[in-house]
């Protein structure tokens, strides 16, 4: 069944159309990240999953029921963000009044504050007054809030951003683990590629107030439906070239770097033989060697190389192409390496129809 189902939503801010023709359908207990750059649409559609904005177009489900009119106690979703807590309570009443308000029964309610707490982290902190918290601990008292209402949808919309990353990533799991124990759908709104990887078991991905691609975070790393998806997700090397020939969910393109084969990543009568279509290869699929492969190899010069630790960032250059290439262990970080080639696995190289808009 599906936890959260929205149909045909198009919401408008002063007659512009910040969201467009929305159609999502999330399974329950699901952890779903929205993923998108800024300016997107991420924290509209949140606020109205949430009952904080009216929808005149469209319809939400939770389960089989339509919640599309009503309030966000009413349907039970939680948008965890700044509200008015005085500054003298203690941490542990702020979230124990919230819980309160949205109807927690009183035999349960101790229980789930210290577990929200503990959730994200802030369990020693539970006797501190809540205007000694940096910003960074408010924002997590305002999450340990939504986990502690226990509601049907809990919505996150960045409140760990200013979080070490570390921690950050530590108490996403930790939340999203307990949802998924409790069957709450989780719903986290980031920029961040490796967060939503981290947490999610479904991914969107947002442009420009559409859903671009809709899928596991695997699945749309490996066939990216589009430049867009596999240049946000990966940083993926995009060339032009021609459909040669395809069967069997494989392609054979020729482009001026020469025939490369790779993975169809849309329904086969998307590609026309003899038309244009657009190649994806991910940095970190590109093989380094020096002596040349047998398929989709091509002979560069490294121009710049940037030492990360774990990876080496590389620039080449390949014909009239720069190509972005990454190496765990980098071997090659002293630039101007001569006679090095550069190969990737057809099953590593997404071949895109090329979209028309």
């Amino acid at each position: 069944m599906c936890s959260l189902k929205i149909e045909d939503l198009t919401f408008y801010v002063n007659g512009d159309a910040i969201l467009k023709n929305i159609h999502l359908e999330v399974p329950e207990a699901c952890v779903l990240a929205i993923l998108g750059p800024g300016g997107c649409g991420k924290s509209t559609l949140l606020k109205i999953i949430a009952g904080e904005e009216k929808v005149r177009r469209g319809k939400l489900y939770f389960g089989n029921k339509d919640v599309t009119g009503q309030s966000p106690q009413r349907r039970r979703a939680f948008l965890a963000d700044e509200w008015d807590i005085p500054t003298g309570w203690r941490v542990y009443k702020a979230v124990e009044v919230v819980a309160r308000q949205w109807g927690v029964p009183r035999k349960d309610r101790h229980e789930r504050v210290l577990r929200a707490l503990k959730a994200v982290g802030l369990e020693a902190f539970a006797e501190h007054p809540v205007g000694r918290l940096s910003t960074s601990e408010r924002n997590r008292l305002y999450l340990a809030s939504g986990v502690a209402v226990h509601p049907h949808c809990l919505l996150v919309d960045d409140q760990l951003a200013s979080l070490e990353p570390r921690l950050r990533l530590k108490i996403g799991r930790d939340i999203a683990e307990y949802c998924r124990t409790e069957r709450i759908c989780l719903v986290w709104a980031t920029t961040q590629v490796a967060e939503a990887f981290a947490l999610a078991t479904d991914l969107v991905l947002m442009k420009e107030g559409r859903i671009e691609a809709h899928d596991t975070p695997r699945r749309l790393w490996q066939y990216p439906t589009s430049t867009f998806v596999a240049q946000f997700l990966s940083d993926a090397n995009i060339l032009r070239g021609t459909l040669r020939q395809s069967a069997a969910g494989m392609a054979l393109v020729d482009t001026d770097l020469g025939e490369i084969s790779g993975t169809l990543t849309a329904e086969s009568d998307a590609y026309v033989e003899g038309t244009e279509v657009e190649v994806a290869i991910r940095p970190e699929s590109l093989h380094i060697e020096q002596m040349p492969a047998d398929e989709n190899c091509f002979h560069g010069t490294i121009v710049n190389a940037t030492d990360e630790g774990l990876i080496g960032r590389y620039r080449v250059a390949t014909g009239e192409h720069l190509l972005l290439v990454y190496e765990q262990n980098p071997r090659f970080l002293q630039s101007g390496e001569e006679d090095l080639y550069f190969w990737a696995a057809p099953d590593d190289v997404a071949i895109l129809p090329v979209k028309v808009d």
